[in-house]
């Protein structure tokens, strides 16, 4: 049978590590450790002469309490005496007295190894120690998978490195790509390949932080940092690649720079959708979505274009040092298959149409954002991509007005719109820039004039008498009903123009912001005045429960038969709804019954009762209609049609 024991990545299996260990144990020769991780009470220590094993020691003494931080250092070589070497039980260490202050490695000056940690298995044979990966260095590496933005590299067995993809190419890349993957096959980084490599440093494995090239710390909590891009492999060679990194800290606005697509960060409460965009090892730069193209299909399908990995050339536009992110603004060849946004303060005049994104709604007002460059002289700053507000009101919302005007958008949403007022000034808090989704004005000559129920209405001389509008409450007083047509224009409603019936409370019965449909009766395009009535009487769009359509006093004749509902006793009469009128009409005592008895109303009929009604008279002048409940009254429409049968 094959041995089942386990070879480590220093080339011995473990049972022959573990006899040289008790070899040494035997005869209590010192050996030389390095410290790996200091704890308050022990230290972990590697054994390099034993290929790297892991083994433990006290960090304090009967003799000794002092600070253990003070005395020992990841990466310190020290000297210590094994005494415990056991199987399935920690390796213990004893530590030489005075061999808490060897010198470290930079301080030795016969150049030698001492000090240094052992590389594993190189793909680069002239290496020997980890201390050879100086920044600046060319050496070899094997790329072992690219996963996001970067290649993960093996240099050693036990040296890892990356190569961001920001580091592959001194400009932008010359072919169409959809992927990282793709992004690195074009600069001829494949998975398996061992390719050369120049070092730009080190940087610790978990925070992605450079280190100072003296910093001790274990190799496998390190990073190697590489590029392999022409100008740097063939420039000298560099006292520390990290002090040339990009960062917040010293790029400056319009500084143009070749970048690669990261992906697509989501809108949130705070800020739009934006495209993230890599532009150095450490440094993602953010360029507003809505900046970084003027196509709404690309706006609203933003990760079919702006493929993670794709070349992308941008400026900057601003770096807020607060929150440490640099904004973006398009530049130059920028990215392929998408057009570049060239829209700026001065285009944003009545008809431009733009692509906004709805930041609040309120029952009569929206609120969205959109991008436009500034148009300042001084361009010493690089461009300024404002972020604006846009403002929608209901009648620029939609062609058919109704209670909820808004009701199909929500927040986030993107829109295409145009401007009906342009900018005042550039300070984007002051512009007011109104737009319209309107499909009518969107796109006129695709939309018919009979779908668009509600014309816009810019003036009174916009509307005409018997014209049925619609509109929303403005204001209502003891005078009347002011009606918002549009907006810049109020119609008004007289109180007797508001109801066909009596109405106790008329400001709880039209409070403001509520939709009313109106009919014009009268237009004074001098004045800008437009005078209403809100009567269904007079609008005549009103049908009963029967689905007939209503009508008003003077199509009403005497001698007919009502159908109607009680809605109102009093000792002198009872008033009746007709169903299909839109008037009330009075039925006195002395018309309820054929008897000469008295009669007490409240005794015979209540709220809600139906009755038949025969039309008596009819007042227009007046308004009135009165009415008769004697059975007698329809015993000659029983006659009549006794007659016609016979």
């Amino acid at each position: 049978k094959k041995s089942k024991t386990t070879k480590r990545r220093g080339g011995k299996d473990a049972p022959d590590i573990r006899q040289a260990l008790a070899d040494a144990l035997r005869k209590q020769h010192d050996t030389p450790v390095v410290v790996e991780v200091v704890k308050e009470d022990y230290l972990v220590l590697s054994l390099p002469a034993f290929d790297n094993a892991i083994a433990f020691a006290a960090t304090k003494s009967y003799n000794d309490r002092s600070k253990p931080f003070m005395r020992f250092k990841v990466g310190q070589r020290l000297s210590g005496t094994l005494v415990r070497v056991e199987a399935n039980k920690r390796t213990l260490v004893m530590l030489q007295a005075g061999s808490d202050v060897v010198t470290a490695p930079k301080q030795v000056a016969d150049g030698g190894s001492a000090g240094k940690r052992a590389v594993k298995e190189p793909v680069d044979r002239l290496i020997s120690f980890f201390e050879d990966y100086q920044p600046g260095r060319v050496t070899q590496a094997k790329v072992m998978s690219i996963k996001g933005t970067q290649a993960n590299l093996d240099l050693a067995a036990n040296v890892k490195g990356r190569l961001h993809i920001t580091e592959l190419v001194d400009g932008p890349l010359k072919t169409l790509v959809k992927s990282p993957v793709e992004a690195f096959a074009a600069a001829g980084v494949r998975t398996g390949d061992t390719i050369e490599v120049k070092v730009l440093g080190w940087h610790d494995a978990k925070v992605y932080k450079f280190l100072a090239i003296t910093h001790r710390t274990s190799p496998l909590k390190t990073v190697i940092e590489t590029t392999i891009r022409p100008s740097k492999l063939a420039a000298s060679n560099e006292a520390d690649g990290s002090a040339k990194s990009l960062s917040w800290k010293n790029v400056e606005p319009g500084r143009v720079l070749h970048g690669f697509v990261k992906g697509i960060q989501e809108a949130s409460d705070y800020e739009g959708a934006t495209v993230q965009v890599s532009l150095g090892l450490s440094l993602v730069g953010h360029l507003p979505l809505l900046a970084a193209t003027s196509s709404y299909a690309v706006a609203t399908h933003p990760a079919r274009h702006f493929f993670p990995g794709s070349s992308i050339e941008v400026q900057v536009s601003s770096v807020d040092k607060k929150h440490r992110v640099v904004h973006l603004a398009p530049h130059g060849q920028y990215i392929a298959g998408v057009d570049r946004p060239t829209l700026s303060v001065d285009q944003l005049v009545p008809g431009t149409r733009v692509i906004a994104s709805v930041a609040n709604i309120t029952p009569a007002v929206m609120f969205t954002h959109f991008y436009a460059a500034s148009s300042l002289a001084d361009d010493s700053v690089g461009p300024q991509v404002l972020r604006i507000q846009g403002k929608v009101d209901a009648f620029d919302a939609v062609d058919v007005l109704s209670e909820n005007p808004f009701a199909e958008f929500k927040k986030g949403q993107l829109l295409e719109a145009v401007v009906l007022q342009g900018a005042s000034g550039t300070d984007p808090a002051a512009m007011k820039i109104r737009l319209s989704l309107r499909p009518s004005v969107l796109s006129p000559d695709a939309v018919s004039s009979k779908t668009v129920t509600d014309p816009v209405v810019e003036t009174a001389a916009d509307v005409s008498v018997g014209q049925i509008v619609h509109g929303y409450v403005k204001q209502t007083t003891e005078v009347g009903c002011f009606v918002s047509l549009g907006r810049k224009v109020t119609g008004r409603a007289l109180i007797s123009e508001l109801s066909d019936e009596y109405i106790r409370d008329v400001k709880g019965a039209f409070p403001a912001g509520k939709f009313v449909t109106a009919i014009v009766t009268n237009v004074d395009a001098g004045r800008d005045r437009v005078a209403l009535s809100l009567r269904p009487s007079q609008i005549g769009t009103a049908v009963g429960p029967d689905g007939e359509k209503k009508r008003r006093l003077d199509q009403i004749g005497v001698g007919e038969t009502l159908k109607g509902t009680i809605t109102r006793i009093e000792d002198y009469g009872v008033f009746v709804r007709p169903d299909n009128a839109f008037t009330t009409g009075l039925c006195y005592v002395r018309e309820i019954a054929d008897s000469d008895a008295p009669i007490d109303p409240k005794a015979l009929y209540e709220m809600g009762d139906r009755v038949l009604a025969k039309v008596l008279k009819v007042d227009v002048e007046k308004n009135r209609l009165s009415l008769g409940l004697k059975s007698s009254y329809f015993a000659e429409d029983s006659d009549d049609s006794d007659s016609d049968e016979s």
